[in-house]
């Protein structure tokens, strides 16, 4: 019932992000121990950035609908000051991709 997907860990260490489309940052640390959507922090040459990667758990499976529905969404996003959507969203034959800026806290935890 899917529960063999589930209970695979993967490592997500700096080759999580060794595509070519994601050549322009540089590994620093992962975040968090998570089992379905890994999380690393990057070095981009603007500043800091967030990678949330997701392993396939076969290479058949098309994210492609799901890249579109974002992409939908950050253009929809694009006139929101208070709003940052992901900058980069793509699939590879064994991952799929968002980047969007690190924020170091988030708007809850300054209040």
């Amino acid at each position: 019932m899917g529960q063999g997907f589930s209970l695979t860990t993967l490592s997500s260490g700096p080759a999580g992000i060794d595509v070519p489309e994601l050549s322009d940052l540089t590994y620093e640390k992962a975040l968090g121990q998570a089992r379905l959507m890994k999380s690393i922090r990057a070095r981009h040459q603007h500043g800091l950035v967030v990678v949330k990667l997701v392993m396939k758990p076969y290479p058949q499976l098309d994210l492609g609908n799901y890249v579109q529905a974002i992409r939908r969404e950050r253009s929809a996003l694009s006139d929101v000051p208070n709003a940052l959507p992901y900058q980069r969203a793509f699939e590879t034959t064994t991952n799929g991709y968002l980047v969007r800026q690190y924020l170091y806290s988030s708007l809850y935890d300054r209040m």
